[in-house]
């Protein structure tokens, strides 16, 4: 995950590329299906500065092909092709769970039952509620997120069994009821797998999976370029006006997004998922009867929401049921849909990372043509009291038990009343209006803003019908980000001034400057203007919060318990200096509010846990 809602965008364009591939049937003889995706990809590589893309469709009877535009590799102009390997991000979740259902299709496996049945060796702590195969399909497991997802470094990728065990998460949420993404979910399927064949993953995939497909240029192995024939992209970022190639990625969660793969192989994939005649390869990897077990509703939070599949996500578009998963990495940014009832699936991958590449202003224009007419749902229910919905909701997708928990907590969703209904708007993005619908839902064409009471009538949730693997609750006074930046600033103007102050008369010989209480004040408010601008500078980009610890956290993180022992060494001689001392009303009373302002900054900082720097 790199933006933490590009995933939800993804579909807008695999729904663009369904409709424009049947376009030549809704709009008959216009243009050739080839040259509309050639003008799709052309114009969008140009106007979001995208090095190369790779696209392949499936569809009974009329479409089996793969196309691809751009390079691979930039810097010699090779140009991308079908064969070429591009990092598919969390679509190789949808491996992992093909892997779990033919367990399950042998009897191996149990949905159903508690996953540490089937563990030896790592398991999950006894304190922690029991999580089946079907709460870790949904994304129903109960665990909080894990941020630093990439690796610049090949030598420091863990074992499965390892990660597991340095890596446990927090269990927030009762297992089965609170949707939140989880990658480290993921990779507790794969040890299972891994458990019950006894083989390595990786074996287990490329000797059940991608050998009876022949998806010869697919693997997890890391790094990719020695395990395929075909060559891997590279991946880019635009900068300074030119494609830069800054490093090569790795997963240190490497069953949940590791894998890389060609468009011509997901086509083999996508027709294997697909129930239909034609398909030839349908039973190598699954039954049928299986595959239509996988297509089915397995969790959802509403009636209303539409809900996980078993692994994939689901989306009713204007009653055609379409299922999906998309995957970002740094550099790559890859989407894979199949549409059953058509008997269509689609996938492509971009190689550039860190653009600006929005499918959400084609989206609504593009669906008309999938339903010939656009059918909005009526959202024109007048109700009362919008204001009681307004507020600041932060993800079920989060962190709890380290100083990242700041990050997941600044990702909101913000909700406002306004006449026509709701304005809502994601961190950074533009509002989108949401009409009343029905009682506590509103819409927004195909989209349902869904809301959910607690038992004495109090909003207690939010959800959008087309976002199955997470829900969203309201932030508590704590979390507001404005009151943290009031109370930050705060505080460093305070810091600064019991660090001037003491040195200013110390220059000037004044006699005050030898009172202990303000040199510990002065070295408490210099470790924490320290930590406050090496925290920024080391997290001002993505990249420290993603890819591995950076170097140094620790000496960074170990600063505010530094500046909380000599605060409570000046709060010491301050009150032995001050027994039998009179001073004016004014400025006991400003060095009062001073120390409650420091005492809340610092219970602060301990709900934000900067103080567990051994972590």
């Amino acid at each position: 995950m790199i933006h933490f809602y590009r995933s939800i965008l993804l579909k807008g364009l695999m729904l663009q590329l369904l409709i424009i591939l049947h376009l030549p049937v809704i709009v008959s003889g216009r243009v050739s299906t080839v040259d509309f995706l050639d003008g799709v990809f052309r114009s969008q590589m140009k106007e979001h500065n995208i090095a190369g893309a790779t696209f392949s469709m499936f569809s009974a009877d009329t479409l089996d092909f793969t196309r691809s535009w751009g390079h691979s590799h930039v810097e010699v102009a090779r140009k991308a092709d079908g064969n070429t390997g591009f990092m598919i991000g969390s679509v190789s979740k949808l491996f992992v769970w093909v892997a779990v259902m033919q367990l399950v299709e042998q009897d191996r496996l149990d949905l159903n039952k508690p996953v540490n049945q089937y563990l030896n060796g790592f398991l999950l702590p006894e304190t922690m509620k029991p999580v089946t195969m079907k709460h870790i399909m949904t994304h129903t497991a109960g665990f909080e997120d894990r941020f630093h997802l990439f690796s610049k470094n090949f030598d420091q990728l863990p074992e499965i069994e390892t990660y597991l065990d340095e890596n446990l998460p927090l269990q927030i949420f009762e297992p089965g009821t609170t949707p939140a993404y989880s990658n480290y979910a993921v990779v507790l399927a794969a040890y299972v797998v891994e458990q019950i064949s006894g083989v390595p993953f990786n074996d287990y995939v490329e000797k059940h999976i991608f050998l009876p497909l022949e998806m010869h240029n697919t693997t997890f192995r890391q790094p990719a370029a020695y395990n395929i024939p075909e060559a891997k992209s590279r991946g880019y970022v635009f900068k300074d006006g030119r494609f830069v190639n800054p490093f090569e990625e790795f997963v240190l969660p490497a069953p949940a997004g590791s894998a890389v793969s060609t468009a011509a192989d997901m086509l083999k994939f996508m027709k294997a998922l697909l129930i239909c005649k034609e398909n030839e390869k349908g039973d190598k990897i699954l039954k049928n009867e299986t595959l239509g077990q996988m297509m089915g509703l397995l969790h959802s939070v509403h009636p209303m929401a539409d809900g996980m599949a078993y692994g994939f996500m689901r989306m009713n578009y204007h009653g055609k049921e379409i299922f999906w998963h998309g995957g970002d990495t740094y550099l790559f940014s890859t989407a894979f849909v199949l549409v059953p009832e058509m008997q269509t699936g689609i996938f492509f991958s971009i190689n550039t990372g860190q653009t600006d590449f929005s499918y959400r202003n084609q989206f609504l224009l593009i669906l008309d043509y999938l339903n010939g007419n656009k059918k909005e749902l009526n959202g024109n229910k007048r109700v009362n009291g919008m204001n009681h919905y307004a507020g600041t909701y932060k993800s079920s997708r989060r962190i709890e038990s380290d100083y990242l928990k700041l990050f997941t907590s600044l990702m909101t969703v913000k909700v406002s009343g306004v006449t026509e209904g709701l304005l809502l708007s994601f961190t950074g993005d533009e509002p989108e209006l949401f009409r009343p619908y029905d009682e506590d839902v509103f819409v927004s064409d195909y989209k349902k803003l869904i809301f959910k009471r607690d038992e004495n009538g109090k909003i207690e949730e939010l959800i959008f019908s087309h976002i199955p693997i997470m829900v969203f609750h309201k932030i508590s006074f704590r979390e507001n980000a404005r009151v943290n930046l009031v109370l930050l600033l705060l505080v460093l103007l305070i810091g600064l001034r019991n660090i001037f102050i003491p040195l200013w008369r110390f220059i000037k010989g004044d006699k005050r400057s030898k009172e202990k209480y303000r040199w510990f004040l002065l070295f408490s408010g210099a470790a924490i203007w320290l930590f406050t601008l090496l925290f920024v500078t080391t997290f001002s980009g993505i990249e420290n919060i993603i890819f591995e610890r950076p170097s140094g956290l620790r000496l960074i993180l170990v600063l505010p318990m530094v500046s909380l022992v000599f605060f409570v060494f000046a709060m010491i001689f301050w009150f032995q200096q001050g027994i039998g001392r009179r001073q004016p009303v004014s400025s006991t009373f400003w060095q009062f509010a001073g120390f409650l302002l420091m005492v809340a900054f610092y219970l602060q900082l301990h709900f934000w846990n900067f103080f567990y720097f051994w972590v």
